[in-house]
């Protein structure tokens, strides 16, 4: 499952990389690479909770926003 939830971290954080570029709004792009530094991996010795797959699906529907309003 962490490897899974990494997996996952990482295809968010590449998929919000690539929307940046395309969002007009200064400050939106300031707090969209905040939220992008703020994610972070599971280590080996944590474990994964529910608030960890919670953020997960924030992070999927912030994309789905992203994507939207081109």
């Amino acid at each position: 499952l962490r490897e899974f939830y990494n997996n996952k971290v990482s295809e968010i954080k590449e998929s919000l990389n690539k929307l940046i570029p395309n969002i007009n709004d200064k400050t939106t792009q300031i707090k969209l690479n905040e939220v992008v530094s703020l994610i972070k991996e599971i280590d080996k010795s944590s474990k994964i909770s529910n608030d960890d797959v919670v953020n997960l699906l924030h992070y999927y529907s912030l994309i789905e926003e992203l994507t939207n309003i081109k």
